[in-house]
């Protein structure tokens, strides 16, 4: 009886456990920028980098998925180097991806989109075997 019920209760557990990482990787951070005129702006920028005793190396380049086009406007994703603003890391210049919103000619007001990024993580690394990020831009356009 024991038994049934401890392997009950871990089942019960797991299942917790992955609900609670499944919800909690489906947020989305969330991105405010404001631009001018109608020319299209860098709003983000994004990549990957591994950060072993302070090598800061470029990871591998993440696949992105835009999930939510803007109404207004148009996003699209430029390869190139990005600076990273991470603590350890500041400064370094690494591959990644710039995030770009251009808006339709004369529109004035918000819009928003979103962006998901996936990508494989360190082969150490045995329960995740990706990463993932999702991005909600709002944009204020003047």
């Amino acid at each position: 009886m024991i038994n049934f019920y401890g392997r009950r209760f871990g089942l019960l557990l797991i299942s917790v456990i992955t609900l609670t990482s499944i919800a909690h990787s489906a947020q989305a951070e969330l991105i405010n920028a404001t631009i001018n005129g109608s020319k299209p702006r860098v709003i983000h920028t994004f990549a990957v980098w591994l950060n072993e005793k302070g090598s800061c190396l470029s990871g591998t380049l993440p696949q992105f998925t835009i999930t939510h086009r803007p109404r207004n406007g148009r996003l699209t994703l430029k390869r190139g180097r990005v600076s990273v603003n991470e603590a350890a890391c500041k400064g370094k210049r690494i591959n990644g991806y710039k995030i770009i919103y251009q808006p339709n000619r004369g529109f004035r007001g918000f819009d928003q989109g979103s962006v998901k990024f996936r990508w494989k993580r360190h082969p150490k690394k045995i329960f995740q075997k990706y990463g993932t990020r999702k991005f909600e831009y709002v944009v204020d356009v003047k």
